[in-house]
């Protein structure tokens, strides 16, 4: 059993460094916060299943950490979600579409067309008010 968690726990250290060397994002933090909280869980199986008082005070004190790293890059996704620029408008090359991207939007990176089947690259430019700030889309 211990075998195994040590295995599910060097791939989630795996993950978290692959995390750690992408550009930071919304979803970095969020994906980040997710890698933490399933290591907490599996540090509390080591805990239960613990049979020296050395492994359980271990165990015990990387579970607690894992939760306090969790919990700061849950607060930190959620924190630069709240700071996103809104008032921007993204043009397609292709079909001159026009789309207001909400916050989230701008967080996970998604700049392409929205319409499905055009699939074009877009261009931002500044408005000088947001019309709506929900995503919303305006034909061209």
């Amino acid at each position: 059993m211990t075998a195994q968690l040590d295995g599910a726990l060097d791939v989630l250290a795996s993950q978290r460094e692959q995390l750690m060397a992408e550009d930071p994002s919304v979803a970095r933090a969020s994906q980040l916060a997710r890698v933490y909280e399933l290591e907490a869980r599996l540090r509390q199986t080591l805990f239960e299943h613990a049979r020296t008082r050395v492994q359980w005070r271990a165990a015990l004190a990387a579970e607690a950490y894992a939760r306090l790293c969790a919990r700061h890059w849950r607060r930190r996704a959620e924190n630069t979600q709240q700071q996103l620029p809104t008032g921007f408008l993204l043009v397609c090359d292709s079909c001159q579409g026009t789309y207001e991207p909400t916050g989230e939007d701008v967080g996970a990176g998604r700049s392409g067309c929205p319409d499905p089947d055009c699939g074009g690259w877009t261009l931002w430019a500044q408005l000088a008010e947001p019309t709506t700030g929900r995503g919303s889309r305006k034909a061209g």
